[in-house]
């Protein structure tokens, strides 16, 4: 599908400003659909050319100003480029994810681990008990030293977990740090807990524990308890 991209520029006053200035903002149409922001830059309304839609004259305010908005279009022809390059449709909404780094938003496990146990923290003692969060704090610790361990790493990207990820875990788990089988379920929970947590905040398209079985086992007298630290 052939995409309809046009681009142009035009100032705005401002409601709560002078008469004089105008906000400038960027409009792309893209099939019909518009993506609009600001530029953040300002000029006065004598010196900008409404037709052109670019600052008027030959002064170095205006050169400089002109020269900074011929980037802006750059940019949207760049990311319209990128699109083609990957096979994607240039539509309004890639333009505005693209605009707005939200495509190259990392999330990462740890630290999101160690904000959701900060918070824990914040409630000891009034909807939470020290215990569990001192078992949250002790999962992070495993977590920290497996991807060391896997991926001479300190922290992974939450998109690349899958269901080989949590089962080298758990295998590093009950072969490392000598888990028996139902403590290490208790720590995959955990990691579970934050999973879902990205699940519902939509940084995540898929749960990587779709399938993943953790079920405990009845516990032998002889079992060791526990893990190593």
């Amino acid at each position: 599908m052939e995409t309809r991209l046009s681009i142009l520029f035009h100032g705005k006053k401002n409601l709560n400003g002078s008469d004089k200035m105008l906000s400038i903002y960027l409009r792309a149409t893209i099939n019909g659909e518009r993506f609009e922001v600001s530029t953040m830059r300002y000029v006065e309304v004598a010196k900008w050319s409404v037709a052109a839609g670019k600052a008027k004259g030959n002064t170095e305010e205006a050169r400089s100003l002109n020269v900074y908005l011929d980037t802006l279009r750059q940019r949207v022809y760049d990311y319209q480029q990128s699109a083609l390059n990957e096979g994607n449709p240039f539509t309004k909404e890639l333009l505005r994810r693209k605009w707005y780094g939200l495509d190259e938003r990392t999330h990462k496990l740890v630290e999101i681990f160690r904000q959701h146990n900060a918070q824990l923290k914040a409630l000891e003692g009034v909807e939470v008990a020290k215990e569990t969060i001192g078992k949250f704090n002790t999962t992070v610790d495993h977590l920290v030293n497996f991807l060391q361990w896997k991926f001479k790493a300190t922290d992974i990207d939450i998109t690349k977990l899958d269901y080989a990820f949590l089962s080298d875990f758990e295998f590093y788990l009950k072969s490392e740090k000598k888990c028996n089988h139902n403590t290490a379920i208790k720590y995959m929970s955990n990691v579970r807990k934050i999973v879902n947590i990205c699940f519902k905040n939509g940084w995540l398209n898929k749960d990587p524990f779709f399938g993943y079985k953790m079920s405990k086992k009845e516990a032998l007298a002889a079992s060791p308890t526990g893990c190593q630290r």
